[in-house]
């Protein structure tokens, strides 16, 4: 098998992302314009019949950005690399709470009134959604 996409020496690799999914799930990456990435799309896999890969060199996800990965790719993995070695992997989960992953659909809901509050959704599992914690209104 040929390698399309040189190792990257560290930072992090996200795996199993949804084909289509790379670009919504970079959207919600903090990185500067001087980062390197490789970025694949409908690569094909034995999990799924074609996947996305992420890879960001010199970045570390914060938790809220693993939080976010999930809710657009709930079976991705994230490796963690340094010289080039796989120091850590793990599978993304989905949180119970999301904060500032947008805004609420509610017009009127008092995140959308009152600027100093940050949107905050509860993940509801059972339903495949996200519900704002103060006026729940439900986003799918």
């Amino acid at each position: 098998m040929m390698r399309m996409v040189e190792n990257i020496k560290q930072g992090t690799v996200i795996d199993h992302i949804p084909s289509g999914k790379a670009l919504d799930c970079l959207d919600l990456l903090c990185y500067n314009n001087k980062t390197r990435l490789f970025m694949a799309v409908n690569v094909p896999s034995n999990k799924m019949i074609s996947k996305d890969i992420l890879k960001l060199e010199n970045v570390f996800l914060s938790e809220d950005e693993i939080n976010k990965i999930a809710i657009i790719a709930p079976i991705a993995t994230v490796s963690i690399i340094e010289n080039e070695k796989i120091v850590k992997k793990f599978k993304v989960e989905l949180p119970n709470q999301i904060k500032n992953f947008q805004k609420c659909v509610n017009p009127k809901c008092v995140t959308n009134t009152e600027h100093y509050l940050q949107p905050l959704h509860n993940v509801n599992k059972k339903r495949n959604a996200l519900e704002c914690a103060y006026c729940e209104r439900t986003l799918h």
